[in-house]
């Protein structure tokens, strides 16, 4: 009965931050068909979203704190996904 309780509290900020983090994705993707340059900005909006989450999240004690920490890394795996595919097709594009 005690395990889920765990799954509960770990869902909640999981699943917000893969929503941010699929939408960051997404805009990587429809940018890169204009520019390169453009492409990056998701990655770099959601870096400087996600560090400002986890500070936040250390104003905040207790299990919501937590929650916050768990959704600003989840946003912050899913930004270096979406730089790293920015990257990749940058560079595909160039060759």
């Amino acid at each position: 009965m005690k395990k889920w309780g765990v799954v509960c509290l770990l869902s909640g900020p999981v699943s917000t931050g893969s929503i941010v983090g699929v939408v960051i994705i997404l805009l990587t993707l429809l940018l890169n068909k204009k520019s390169a340059v453009l492409a990056k900005i998701p990655s770099y909006l959601g870096l400087l979203a996600s560090i400002i989450i986890f500070i936040i999240s250390f104003e905040i004690r207790g299990f919501e704190g937590a929650a916050y920490g768990i959704c600003a890394f989840t946003i912050l795996i899913f930004t270096i996904l979406s730089f790293y595919i920015s990257i990749k097709i940058s560079k595909v594009k160039k060759h």
